[in-house]
């Protein structure tokens, strides 16, 4: 990794920074939202990120029993399950 390219990840303005990015996604790709109750980014709440993607009826906000670090666990059925539907 440049040193140009570690601090555009902590850029406010940058892509990696989902509340810019959100409204740069597709309509057409549906994003499931997965974050946990003791996620430090909770207090932000949908609006954030979600309520900035573009509307998909199949786009989903999830909130689990979680932290950063376990959510993608505390979430794997309701994922696996999401990802079903898509196929639908």
């Amino acid at each position: 990794m440049t040193p140009r390219d570690y601090l555009s990840y902590f850029d406010p303005l940058s892509d990696a920074e989902m509340a810019v990015t959100a409204a740069k996604i597709s309509a057409a790709i549906p994003v499931l939202w997965v974050i946990g109750d003791s996620d430090y980014l909770i207090r932000a709440g949908r609006e954030y990120a979600f309520e900035k993607l573009p509307k998909n009826s199949k786009s989903t906000y999830l909130e689990v029993s979680a932290n950063h670090v376990t959510t993608p666990e505390k979430a794997s059925d309701q994922i696996i399950e999401w990802l079903k539907k898509l196929q639908e």
